[in-house]
C-alpha cells in the first residue's frame, strides 16, 4: 500500500516506526480500531493474534466492541483522545460501557 521511502519519511516526521499489518481481514487498520495514550477499543472480529500484536504496538490496555448500534468499525462511530470521547447517536448503553473500558485502559 505504502511505498519503503514513505514509510521512512512517515516514521521519521511522527519519530515513531510504522507497522503495516491488517486487522480482522481489513488493510484499513484506521477505521477497525480507535486508540489513545490510554487505550483502544477493536473490531471484535480481530483474531487472537492480531489483538496480541496491537497490545505491543500500542503498549496500553484494550478491547473489542462495537459502536453506533452494532457497527464493528469503531473507528467510523467515534472520536476519541486521552481525556474524552465522542460518540455516535445510535451507540448503545452496552456499547458505550465497552468503548469507555477500551479507552480507559482498564478493565471496568
Amino acid at each position: 500500500l505504502v511505498k519503503a521511502g514513505t514509510v521512512k519519511a512517515l516514521e521519521g516526521f511522527f519519530g515513531v516506526p510504522l507497522k503495516h499489518m491488517a486487522v480482522s481481514g481489513t488493510e484499513v487498520v484506521g477505521s477497525a480500531a480507535t486508540v489513545t495514550n490510554k487505550g483502544f477499543i477493536v473490531h471484535p472480529n480481530i483474531a487472537p493474534k492480531e489483538f496480541e500484536a496491537l497490545k505491543g504496538i500500542f503498549r496500553v490496555y484494550g478491547t473489542t466492541g462495537t459502536a453506533n448500534y452494532g457497527d464493528p468499525f469503531v473507528s467510523n462511530s467515534l472520536l476519541a483522545n486521552g481525556h474524552g470521547v465522542i460518540v455516535g447517536e445510535q451507540t448503545t448503553g452496552y456499547e458505550l460501557a465497552r468503548i469507555d473500558e477500551g479507552l480507559r485502559g482498564e478493565p471496568l
